[in-house]
């Protein structure tokens, strides 16, 4: 498909925070063009977990959306953790929520089928594949967005989707900022990053009886977490020996494709604590389906809205492209749908405003609504960022006296069920919804 030569909203990025702006804006009659770098849609190992927050934001977009994503993936009304040996430590029940949302679970379902189901329920529009953005630069009242197939484009706004590595970010000239400090950062410094890796295996039968088939589980040993969540079979795997994914937070830079010894290395040095004979065997791979490794650090973009001189074409993000940190919880691609369907209000409300009066319009140029947009989505990202890293100090390395105090801390304040519900409603994303 050819790219028209003019829209209203240009979406940069075709992941699941660009699709959900995209059908907030579908809804709201809004005409846009969503367009990704990419060849077609991936189905590579990524984000796994969709969140209450998720399914309760999308089903205000289309009820039937989120009912469709619960049924596709594995509902697990609760995160268990175990130590090596494998008795349970502590169990975070989101089933304690049912008065609080529809969804009080969450499910596993692998970001390439959220974003199949997202681009379904875009019913009329089609994403442009193969489109990289090479260049962008004020046009009187516009955007004019080159690409490096040497088309075109104009937009009054334009819409950032487009991941950590976000080239309209760059483009546009919005730094990442330290969290703390507040310092530019360069995202592709080391000492800024954090390495992890991702992969789809098969483990060897019998898996250990502590490890459910349907339910979110972590497995905290001295040396870190081991993270083998069950995901939905996909076409042509074997019935009786399901897939799971698997996450590892790494102290060095991982191989880009990590192999079977890799992975059981890392399995084998989280579970420093050998079971007894006639114990809970290790987990042992015997084939990798899909693997892959990524880096991310925490890093907020200094500002989530760009606009142009003459006040009237704005730059918005949303997603990672507007705040990195790490997958612990699984919030990253939750927080990028939230964003994007308040995204997608606050272009609608402003798209409105400029067809009133002038007196609004004037109102508009001094960016009420995009600044209201950027400080609730800030404070939202602030919060999640902190739950992630949170996450990240349980998957973090505790060997000895350290170790046994972290964990047996946790065991003793989720017992607590004022406790546990606070932590279910954090993890879920409930609390900001």
């Amino acid at each position: 498909m050819s790219l028209p030569p003019a829209t209203e909203v240009l979406i940069v990025g075709a992941g699941p925070t660009g699709l959900t702006c995209a059908l907030g804006l579908s809804k709201r009659g809004i005409p846009f063009v969503v367009i990704d770098a990419v060849a077609a849609g991936h189905n590579e190992s990524r984000a796994v977990v969709v969140h209450s927050c998720t399914l309760e934001t999308l089903g205000a977009l289309d009820e039937s959306l989120a009912q469709t994503i619960s049924t596709d993936g594995i509902r697990s009304p609760t995160l268990t953790a175990l130590d090596a040996k494998q008795p349970v430590l502590f169990r975070v029940q989101f089933d304690k929520l049912a008065d609080r949302t529809k969804y009080p679970y969450c499910v596993l379902c692998p970001q390439h089928r959220v974003e199949k189901h997202l681009r379904q329920a875009l019913i009329g529009h089609e994403v442009h594949w193969g489109r990289r953005v090479v260049s962008m630069q004020e046009v009187h009242d516009r955007y004019e967005v080159v690409f490096d197939s040497g088309e075109v484009i104009t937009s009054r706004y334009v819409v950032g989707a487009d991941g950590n590595n976000s080239t309209i970010r760059t483009l546009a000239g919005i730094r990442l900022l330290h969290p703390f400090t507040k310092v530019p950062l360069d995202p592709n410094s080391p000492k800024n990053v954090l390495s992890f890796v991702v992969a789809d295996v098969l483990f060897e039968n019998p898996l250990p009886e502590a490890l459910p088939k349907d339910a979110l589980t972590l497995i905290i040993g001295e040396a870190g977490v081991i993270i083998p969540l069950p995901v939905p079979a996909e076409e042509g795997d074997d019935a009786a020996n399901p897939r799971r994914r698997i996450y590892f937070a790494v102290p060095d830079i991982p191989p880009s494709k990590p192999d079977v010894p890799y992975l059981q290395g890392l399995i084998e040095a989280r579970q420093t604590h050998a079971p007894p004979a006639g114990g809970q065997p290790i987990p042992r791979i015997t084939r990798v389906l899909d693997s892959g490794r990524f880096r991310t650090g925490l890093a907020p973009a200094e500002t989530y809205v760009c606009s142009a001189t003459s006040g009237t074409a704005h730059i918005v993000l949303a997603g990672d492209a507007a705040h990195r940190h790490g997958p612990g919880g699984g919030q990253g691609m939750n927080l990028g749908i939230c964003d994007a369907a308040a995204l997608a209000e606050a272009i609608a409300e402003h798209h409105g405003a400029m067809s009133c009066s002038t007196d609004s319009r004037k109102a508009l140029e001094e960016g009420d609504i995009f600044s209201r947009y950027e400080q609730r989505r800030m404070a939202v990202a602030r919060e999640v960022s902190f739950v992630a890293e949170e996450m990240a100090k349980v998957e973090k390395p505790e060997p000895g006296w350290a170790g046994w105090l972290r964990t047996n801390l946790l065991w003793l304040l989720l017992k607590i069920p004022a406790v546990n519900r606070m932590a279910a409603w954090r993890l879920s994303g409930m609390k900001y919804v």
